[in-house]
């Protein structure tokens, strides 16, 4: 890669790269909360997992179950306007993050691909290698 691809890709992307670190801390700690709440209730209402006959235990795995989760998603609804989430009904304010976490990458990712001449799609590992280098370019001090 040149310098004047360097400094374009850094012109271009240091915005979202900023946003990128926020909304990652952001939704790691969101997904804690949300978890710390939500898990103790997947638990208590004794989901099984469907191949092993074992009790859920985390809302992440809900997933592995045949049963209706509807009563447990509608306290999940409950619990995230009592710790403050404005989400949609129905919404996970930790998937909310995840997803808007994702996007921005996303966003990063598809503008370095233009300036680099890659033509989108790409395959996964070289999404997060190219990720990984435009963060760094846009981190650095100099380019």
């Amino acid at each position: 890669m040149d310098i004047k691809t360097i400094y374009k890709i850094k012109e271009k992307c240091s915005d979202s790269v900023a946003k990128s670190l926020i909304l990652e801390a952001k939704s790691k700690t969101i997904r804690e909360h949300v978890d710390s709440y939500t898990d103790p209730v997947c638990e208590s209402m004794g989901f099984r997992n469907m191949r092993t006959g074992e009790i859920i235990k985390k809302a992440t795995n809900l997933y592995m179950t045949k049963s209706n989760c509807e009563s447990f998603y509608k306290k999940c609804d409950e619990l995230n306007k009592e710790n403050g989430y404005t989400v949609k009904e129905g919404y996970c304010p930790a998937l909310v993050a995840e997803t808007d976490y994702r996007n921005v990458n996303k966003e990063i990712v598809e503008t370095a691909c233009k300036i680099i001449d890659i033509i989108v799609p790409i395959k996964l590992e070289q999404y997060n290698e190219l990720l990984d280098i435009v963060k760094g370019i846009c981190l650095t001090k100099e380019a």
